[in-house]
């Protein structure tokens, strides 16, 4: 038990020296947020913060599924979104194709010719 308290109390050293040499999170560092007590021109922050609300939706559900972002902000993330995804489908998409034929030969060789049969002896 002893071990575990000064091991502990080490850690917990530890942490508030890696917290305190963390850069002060500020506009002026580009950090992607502050608290609002922390802004220096709060005026401009409520304005963005008005901005994002008014153009940053939420529409109609696609089928069953959740609210879809909408506005001009929501509809930039969506296509951002989608760019991304297929990006990383392009990227993805040989290596599937690759492993599906080498898959197939596979099947071949050991006798399997018709799709989903799989069988024990």
């Amino acid at each position: 038990m002893r071990r575990f308290i000064t091991a502990l109390s080490l850690g917990a050293i530890g942490l508030s020296k890696a917290i305190a040499a963390l850069p002060n999170n500020t506009p002026a560092d580009n950090a992607p947020y502050t608290l609002p007590n922390e802004d220096p021109d709060p005026t401009a922050r409520a304005a963005a913060i008005s901005y994002k609300r008014a153009n940053f939706l939420y529409g109609p559900p696609l089928g069953a599924g959740p609210y879809f972002p909408s506005g001009s902000l929501g509809n930039a993330t969506a296509a951002a979104d989608l760019a991304s995804l297929t990006s990383d489908a392009a990227t993805i998409t040989p290596d599937l194709n690759a492993d599906q034929a080498a898959a197939i030969a596979g099947e071949a060789q050991v006798g399997i010719t018709e799709k989903n049969t799989f069988q024990s002896d």
